[in-house]
């Protein structure tokens, strides 16, 4: 099982009354952070979470957010250049470094509706962080509070009702069911675990 990430340090920030049923179109997904202006056209690197963003926001407004608070911008990408992995990307209206530096450290956005469907089995970050955790027998165990790589398997941390913590590996026979739609994920514990 694959999952993809955005950006967790933004993500974490979401309004706990969003956590259930997390099939939202509107809900926000975070694609890219802009890091510090380049040049003096009023162009920022932008490091994109995933393959393919560029094609996917050119020429349309995207929310830009900051951790802390700050109100968010609607700016338009206009141009992007270098390769996938550092780019630089020009905004509308966004015309030298003083302009630019209004940009920095924010994190890209967009509506998941506009983001492309992933595999059966594969979820965007903020689908599934927060939602609650239940055994087999469907009591609560929890809620996902994170997930990290561990080879080629993730491992879920489950914040359990306790306060408490359990770190699960992603397998098949570990995780059983997630229901985007009820915002609720099955899980079966590993006997080491309890």
């Amino acid at each position: 099982m694959t999952f993809l990430a955005g950006d967790p340090l933004q993500n974490l920030k979401n309004d706990p009354a969003q956590l259930a049923g997390r099939s939202d179109p509107d809900m926000k997904i975070a694609v890219g952070r802009l890091l510090r202006p380049h040049g003096v056209k009023g162009e920022i690197k932008f490091v994109p979470f995933f393959d393919g963003i560029p094609e996917l926001i050119i020429n349309t407004p995207v929310e830009l957010v900051m951790e802390g608070g700050a109100a968010p911008l609607f700016a338009t990408p206009v141009n992007f250049r270098g390769s996938e992995k550092a780019l630089i990307v020009k905004f509308s209206g966004f015309d030298n470094p003083e302009d630019a530096r209004a940009l920095t450290n924010r994190v890209a956005q967009l509506e998941r509706r506009r983001m492309p469907d992933l595999p059966p089995g594969n979820y965007y970050y903020e689908e599934i962080i927060g939602l609650p955790v239940y055994d087999e027998e469907g009591v609560r165990i929890g809620s996902l509070k994170d997930f990290f790589p561990a080879g080629d398997k993730d491992v879920w941390a489950i914040e359990t009702v306790s306060g408490g913590e359990i770190l699960l590996p992603c397998l098949p026979e570990t995780l059983l069911n997630v229901d985007l739609q009820r915002g609720a994920i099955t899980v079966r514990l590993m006997e080491t675990i309890l």
